[in-house]
């Protein structure tokens, strides 16, 4: 039986994208290796974050910079077999430590994308980050998009690298009654159909889909809202100056485009009122610049909701032809396309049909199934 355990200290935090794969990731591997005894190894300040793991826990608090250099040594004396650490933050192993070391890298979106990060965050991605890499045995790519990013920008062996697209909650597929519909909306004063974006981050560049919702129609912008799910503070009352890198710009964007009476900022959402929230969308837009996977686009077509994506990074892989892709600069050409689904039955009877196939060919079990092979290789 081999010994393996699972780096999950992105788990600590609030249930986002590394959140879901770590997770998701652990349940599966629990119950298809049958060669494997796993360790789940976190920092404990989420214990609700790990319900459901078929096996072990284990609570190692390490802050920052020593998750870095003490982990490697505790692991070592632990007898590990295998050490698989979930998230871009790589410990700095040695070869003296003679277990198999695997990391997956979600994206080098702030290697990529300096300006909208930290200077401690390009430090790290510019400069350790790539150093770091060259001690651990496999590294694990989301897409085809990171591999390549991870080949040319860090210069990491092809070989290295074995791509593994992650998987979709079966959750994302279920309908929900009109009754919880309309309570959830009205909870979040969506009283208009509305066509719905998400994330404040810099690189999902929420300036294009707001460029192009302002030079659609009069008639169309009174009949549609814009929503914007994920949380900026504004929907708290919060003082924007103090809301962090890109959502001062977000709001003032806003205003000067005339939008403040149309777009709507809903804040995060939990899985069940997000699933909702995308069933009784018009529209999912995600004009992102850069992703390392991609699971809001996804998540909409699982949901029965038609997508216009950007083209760059991992979203032609995530997305496919189920969808409609742009490039991310041009609000023109997203104004057109949202024109035409709004404006064409079968555009969009065309566009849920195929997203409902291409999101059902992602799952986690077949995500689980491609670690094996790279843990046991």
């Amino acid at each position: 039986m081999s010994k393996n355990a699972l780096l999950m200290y992105s788990c600590d935090w609030y249930q986002g994208g590394l959140w879901r794969y770590a997770y998701n990731l652990g349940c599966q591997l629990s119950l298809i290796d049958q060669h494997g005894d796993y360790s789940f190894i976190h920092g404990h300040k989420k214990p609700e974050n790990f319900a459901g793991l078929q096996q072990g826990e284990r609570i190692i608090p390490l802050k920052g910079w020593e998750k870095v250099f003490k982990l490697p040594g505790i692991l070592k004396r632990e007898g590990f077999n295998l050490v698989h650490q979930t998230e871009n933050s790589c410990p700095l192993f040695s070869k003296k430590q003679k277990y198999r070391k695997v990391i997956t890298i979600h994206d080098l979106t702030p290697y990529k994308f300096p300006k909208f990060f930290s200077k401690r965050e390009y430090i790290y991605y510019r400069f350790y980050l790539p150093q770091a890499l060259k001690t651990v045995d496999a590294i694990i790519a989301p897409s085809q998009s990171t591999k390549q990013d991870l080949v040319e920008l860090y210069g990491v062996k092809s070989e290295k690298v074995t791509v593994i697209h992650e998987g979709l909650e079966e959750a994302f597929f279920c309908q929900y009654s009109p009754q919880e519909t309309k309570a959830m909306l009205d909870s979040k004063g969506l009283s208009k159909p509305y066509l719905l974006t998400m994330g404040i981050n810099y690189h999902r560049n929420l300036g294009t889909v707001f460029k192009a919702y302002a030079a659609l129609p009069e008639d169309i912008k009174d009949s549609y809202d814009l929503v914007v799910a994920g949380y900026t503070g504004i929907e708290d009352g919060k003082d924007i100056r103090f809301l962090g890198r890109g959502t001062e710009n977000i709001v003032n964007l806003v205003r000067d485009l005339g939008l403040k009476q149309h777009v709507k900022f809903v804040g995060r959402l939990k899985q069940e009122d997000l699933m909702m929230l995308y069933q009784s969308a018009e529209i999912f837009l995600f004009p992102s610049l850069s992703e390392g996977f991609g699971f809001p686009p996804l998540e909409a077509m699982a949901s029965g909701c038609p997508v216009i994506s950007s083209s760059a990074s991992a979203m032609k892989e995530t997305v496919g032809d189920a969808g409609i892709l742009l490039e991310p600069l041009d609000p023109e050409k997203w104004s057109g396309a949202i024109e035409q689904v709004l404006q064409s039955g079968d555009i969009k009877r065309s566009l849920i049909d195929k997203g409902l196939k291409r999101a059902k060919s992602f799952s986690w079990e077949k995500c689980a199934q491609g670690h094996l092979g790279v843990y046991y290789a």
